[in-house]
């Protein structure tokens, strides 16, 4: 009987769609009790040197500002792929805001 109920459970847990469905489950819950912080000193996801940090983040968004020297940004630029170049066209920065589709 014992044996049963553990093959009965091990299916129900390994079933694709129940797994499916934690995995959703779990984004969604993410979505609506979002990670937050407003002049926050450091958090570990970010340089050492940033400072004064606000952030929003969930599964499917994540937005942040924070203080930092030239220098440490440029090293942190460095690990995301390559040196930083001058923009001429202009730029269009989006904070704290919901997408646009």
């Amino acid at each position: 009987m014992k044996r049963k109920l553990v093959i009965v459970a091990l299916v129900l847990m390994l079933n694709p769609l129940t797994l499916l469905f934690l995995a959703i489950g779990g984004m969604w819950w993410s979505d609506t009790h979002p990670d937050t912080g407003v002049n926050v000193p450091s958090v570990g996801w970010l340089p050492e040197s940033a400072s004064n940090v606000s952030f929003y983040r969930t599964y499917s968004w994540t937005a942040y500002e924070f203080d930092i020297d030239e220098a440490g940004f440029r090293e942190w630029a460095r690990r995301f792929g390559g040196e930083l170049e001058p923009f001429s066209d202009g730029c269009r920065i989006e904070r704290y805001s919901w997408r646009e589709f």
